[in-house]
């Protein structure tokens, strides 16, 4: 089993520039990770979308998503 992950963009504001941009994981049940980059990068909006506590603003259709039900 695993948490994917597919072409997640998440903007907060229209027309500002995205936090998440075609962002694609997948996690398997269990696995540990780190998510590393610099200030600003999007990290912490990546953990909120992976629990579900930031709705994303685009993702694949068709594919599993984690876009909050």
């Amino acid at each position: 089993m695993s948490s994917p992950c597919h072409d997640v963009t998440k903007q907060f504001t229209s027309g500002s520039a995205p936090a998440l941009q075609a962002v694609n994981l997948d996690i398997l049940t269990g696995a540990r990770i780190a998510i590393l980059g610099p200030c600003g990068s999007g990290k912490s909006t990546t953990l909120r979308v992976i629990a579900g506590l930031e709705a994303v603003f685009s993702f694949a259709p068709g594919a599993p998503s984690v876009v909050p039900s």
